[in-house]
């Protein structure tokens, strides 16, 4: 009798405290405590008008401490813009989508986004633009900003971040033309591919090296400059 009763005292304690460990954390971090380490996931990928978004086509991994399952598994959300997983067993999932269009704009599901916290619950995936705008000048020199029109610019990614081989993601993702008048030419880039080189090419100028530009899926803008000095100075 008398050890039931401690037992409950014990357990209440335990409680207790947990539930002083949840108050402390905020709203961010209580979707990072887990209670179970399986159940079933469902996913919803919300258009901007808040409304579920049918036909989307997700990839998904589940992350394990020290690597991710292998291979990926892809999935088109439902009318409701839901997709039903099933059971998992892994407290920290990753989704990503390919380009598509929805209205008249571009969206991308960031390939680095991850959902946690989402067993039993449906995990909620916002829209982010697919693509923003990269402006290059390139000008006579370090002193004279005068544009250099007709200019040859390509941009591609630095595909360093990706396993698949450099040149190849250079290739799928280079983009060519030339600046205007005034030395100008505006690519707009994908946002999931942060890392960009910019380089130009022609019979009597050339970059010293190529440039990366960093930046993340809320830029709205980035201006690169570049100087059409001999490659031999």
């Amino acid at each position: 009798m008398i050890y039931n009763y401690l037992s409950k005292i014990r357990l209440g304690c335990l409680l207790f405290l947990f539930s002083l460990m949840l108050a402390s954390c905020s709203k961010d971090e209580l979707t990072e405590v887990y209670l179970k380490t399986s159940g079933n996931l469902q996913l919803k990928v919300i258009a901007p008008d808040g409304k579920g978004l049918p036909q989307v086509p997700v990839k998904f991994v589940q992350y394990y401490e020290g690597g991710m399952t292998p291979g990926l598994r892809n999935d088109t959300t439902n009318a409701e813009g839901l997709i039903e997983y099933g059971e998992v067993n892994a407290a920290t999932y990753g989704f990503s989508t390919p380009e598509f269009t929805y209205g008249k704009k571009r969206y991308i599901i960031d390939g680095n986004a991850q959902v946690v916290g989402g067993i039993d619950k449906v995990a909620e995936l916002k829209l982010a633009d697919y693509t923003t705008r990269l402006t290059v000048k390139v000008q006579q020199s370090y002193s004279d900003t005068t544009g250099v029109a007709n200019q040859d610019v390509l941009v591609g990614a630095n595909a360093w971040q990706f396993a698949n081989d450099v040149q190849a993601m250079m290739d799928a993702t280079a983009m060519v033309g030339k600046t205007n008048e005034k030395g100008l030419i505006e690519f707009d880039v994908p946002t999931r591919i942060y890392h960009w080189i910019v380089l130009f090419d022609a019979t009597n100028l050339y970059i010293r090296n190529h440039y990366e530009m960093t930046f993340g899926i809320e830029s709205k803008k980035e201006y690169v400059t570049f100087v059409a000095d001999p490659y031999w100075n």
